[in-house]
């Protein structure tokens, strides 16, 4: 039987790496807002969450770029759906500014 999607492994991040190269991929965009959106509304895979995005990061495949002030959200300020499933499936996405608690609503990454 196969992996539910959240479970599955990535692949090797030299595998990941000469994929982008081969491809010409420069940047990658994650819209965190529409994927939040598809999670607590419609279906969205498992596979796709912030820890994976950080592993590539880790990894020294991605570097985020910096974004602006008005990339991001307050947490309070989210639908209560949206916050309670940044809390259990993408924790990693919530930073303090000043003592509130913000998330980005995307984010851009370079491939190193």
């Amino acid at each position: 039987a196969s992996l539910p999607s959240g479970e599955k492994r990535m692949r090797p991040l030299k595998d990941i790496a000469a994929r982008l190269s081969a491809e010409g991929i420069t940047h990658v965009a994650v819209n965190w807002s529409e994927i939040l959106r598809y999670r607590t509304t419609y279906k969205y895979t498992d596979y796709v969450t912030p820890a994976r995005f950080q592993t590539l990061v880790e990894g020294d495949l991605l570097e985020p770029e910096q974004l602006s002030a008005e990339a991001f959200s307050e947490l309070s300020q989210l639908p209560e759906s949206w916050q309670q499933e940044v809390r259990h499936w993408g924790p990693e996405l919530i930073q303090t500014s000043y003592g509130t608690e913000i998330v980005p609503r995307f984010a851009v990454y370079r491939v190193q």
